[in-house]
């Protein structure tokens, strides 16, 4: 994790000047998120499919046990695969489809050959390696080449599930790409979308495949490929209405190509690539208006890999180019479900990581805040946390920024979140309160609110977990509670004496952790120590409870 550093000095109610370290939270920008959703796809024989095969030719298939359907979201993991007695029919099968693949003298033998090992790459554990081994390949490409599209189509099926397995397997699908983008260029949209699979597949499999794709043009084609496909009847709402089936076809063409360009976009050069192309404001347009839900969905994960480069002046053309407006636009549509609301709250979030300008740009939405507290209350744990992300981000903005926060009512559904059961939740709204508490009107009402003992409690807690980020931000809020308000500071004092602070800083003067802690945890027991010696003398029992401490304070100079 990356973290933006900012110092800023604030008067608080008592009078002493106290040192914040504001923390802008860049992880949305910078991690690798090859969990969020799956990156390669295989494609599995539908029922329809099967029996239309069955009808033209007699041959045998793996049992239906071993036709699965695609792997679920976030899996990545391979397949485990157990061998039993059924396996040595089929070892026999495919070694025999195999030597009829390669007959290319005699079409239909080749051709029958070629269908039963399409036939069994679509199984649950697919023989590549083994299909790989016996140097079919070559004839795969070759066939990619033919005018009888029944051989570019089932070589098309083959290439798709041999570049949905290992790194080496799709290594090796991507000697296809000449031929892919052959096919892209050509009228024969079917044949078209299978070779955009396949690019979606090589696409997903690394940044340096997904380099070399760019560098041969590939982002040119799958964008007129997803421009022709969307521009069908019945994929956005300004075309005309046509039949179910016919929609139904358009559709699933315009999301494998927004899924193959969505998966080019996980590349560190794909904004730049894409800027290039001038096809952003067609593919914003795209986003708002396709009636199409899956279409929608991958071009907001595009949008979102391609705001997570390190080129600021990248973020800002796609800012100026409305996408901004865009991401609200389909937020606030009835028909968005939750699952597309995460990659637009994570585009918020590398927004709200950058420079002040571009959180500026979002608060001047009105719709902004409005979603903001819908989503950090939702029971989408995902969506809850990347959206109380957002609001610390937000918090750790200019002071004008914070202010808009806090006055739309954003820091009661941070303080709801911190009271989650779940640590990870804890610990983003903890981030987000420690910059809130940069404010004197936040500590003050903290101070006084019907909770405040219980959220004391939970921040003295979080001081004992092993975890120095959320340690010292635990620290930081505890120590302005401490010194916001001379009205309110003894019984602060008192309770924290209660909770067993003492022990806990004390045990953190001399932990392990970066020197920060250490250095902060001694700093607000001495400042606590010297506060109660300076109170009345019926203190002296809470005096005693807190001890001498270290010498420096971090509420600033004396």
């Amino acid at each position: 994790m990356s973290e933006r550093h900012k110092v800023d000095h604030r008067v608080l109610a008592s009078g002493q000047a106290m040192k914040v370290v504001k923390q802008k939270n860049e992880r949305t920008r910078f991690e690798k998120r090859a969990l969020l959703l799956h990156a390669k796809r295989a494609r599995y024989m539908t029922t329809e499919e099967e029996q239309e095969e069955e009808e033209g030719m007699v041959i045998v298939t793996p049992p239906e046990s071993s036709i699965v359907p695609a792997s679920g979201e976030g899996e990545e993991e391979e397949r485990s695969c157990t061998r039993g007695s059924a396996d040595l029919a089929h070892d026999a099968l495919l070694a025999k489809a195999l030597r009829d693949l390669k007959d290319v003298k005699h079409s239909s033998k080749s051709l029958g050959g070629l269908r039963t090992v399409r036939r069994l790459l679509c199984a649950s554990c697919p023989p590549v390696q083994a299909v790989l081994d016996a140097g079919s390949l070559p004839y795969l490409i070759s066939f990619l080449r033919s005018s009888d599209e029944v051989f570019v189509h089932e070589s098309l099926w083959c290439l798709t599930n041999v570049s949905n397995s290992k790194h080496e397997h799709t290594e090796q699908a991507l000697q296809a790409a000449p031929e892919l983008l052959q096919i892209l260029a050509s009228d024969n949209a079917s044949l078209q979308e299978q070779a955009a699979w396949v690019i979606g597949n090589i696409a997903g499999d690394s940044d340096e495949f997904r380099n070399i794709l760019l560098a041969n043009g590939v982002l040119k084609a799958i964008l007129n490929f997803l421009f022709t496909s969307s521009s069908a009847p019945g994929v956005v709402s300004s075309a005309p209405p046509v039949s179910s089936s016919t929609q139904r076809t358009t559709s699933h063409r315009a999301a494998t190509a927004a899924w193959a360009i969505s998966n080019l976009a996980r590349g560190s050069s794909f904004a730049s690539a894409l800027l290039a192309s001038n096809a952003t404001p067609f593919l914003i347009q795209l986003m708002v208006q396709s009636q199409n839900a899956a279409v929608c969905v991958e071009l907001l994960w595009l949008f979102f890999f391609s705001t997570t480069t390190r080129e600021n002046d990248h973020v800002a053309c796609f800012i100026r180019m409305g996408i901004v407006e865009a991401l609200l636009a389909v937020a606030c549509s009835a028909t968005t479900e939750p699952s597309m609301c995460i990659p637009i709250v994570r585009c918020f979030g590398n927004f709200t990581s950058g420079p002040i300008e571009w959180i500026d740009v979002l608060l001047a939405q009105a719709s902004f805040f409005p979603l903001l507290l819908q989503w950090t209350a939702s029971e989408n744990h995902t969506l809850k946390k990347e959206s109380t992300w957002v609001v610390g981000n937000v918090l750790g903005g200019s002071e004008a920024q914070r202010t808009s926060a806090i006055s739309a009512g954003l820091v009661d559904n941070v303080l709801v979140v911190l009271e989650a059961d779940q640590f990870e939740l804890q610990k983003i709204a903890l981030f987000a309160l420690r910059h809130a508490c940069i404010e004197p009107q936040v500590l003050l009402r903290l101070l006084s609110f019907a909770g405040s003992e219980l959220l004391t409690k939970k921040v003295v807690s979080l001081c004992r977990v092993n975890d120095g980020d959320v340690v010292l931000s635990s620290l930081q809020v505890l120590a302005a509670l401490a010194s916001a308000s001379p009205t309110h500071r003894a019984d602060v004092v008192a309770l924290y004496a209660s909770l067993g602070l003492p022990d806990v800083l004390l045990e953190l003067s001399y932990s392990n952790f970066e020197e920060k802690v250490p250095r902060s945890a001694a700093a607000l027991l001495q400042e606590l120590f010297q506060q109660v010696r300076g109170g009345e003398e019926e203190e002296e029992g809470v005096a005693s409870q807190f001890g001498s401490g270290g010498e420096r304070s971090i509420f600033g100079a004396k």
